[in-house]
């Protein structure tokens, strides 16, 4: 617990992890990342924790998203991953 409390990235506002919000709305992973993808724009890799998380989000039907805001209220970074192995990964590189 306490090495990933020294991962969690500075922020001003909010911070969350959140894991199948997709099944809240009966959306498959697939639709959900669809519909953000057309409300914010096309996905980059920088966007998922590795080159393989989406085609595994979509496989799977599981999905983690990490996202926070750094500085106000406006304005945030997010990722996401197919397992929370991966979100803890990438929370831990960029840390380092």
């Amino acid at each position: 617990m306490i090495e990933f409390l020294k991962i969690i990235p500075k922020h001003e506002g909010s911070f969350s992890i959140t894991h199948n919000s997709h099944k809240d709305t009966y959306e498959t992973a697939e639709d959900y990342l669809n519909s953000l993808e057309s409300f914010n724009g096309l996905f980059t890799d920088q966007d998922f924790c590795t080159k393989t998380s989406k085609e595994q989000i979509i496989k799977t039907n599981e999905i983690w998203e990490c996202r926070w805001y750094p500085n106000t209220p406006v304005g945030f970074v997010n990722f996401y991953g197919a397992t929370f192995g991966e979100i803890f990964n990438k929370l831990k590189e960029n840390g380092e």
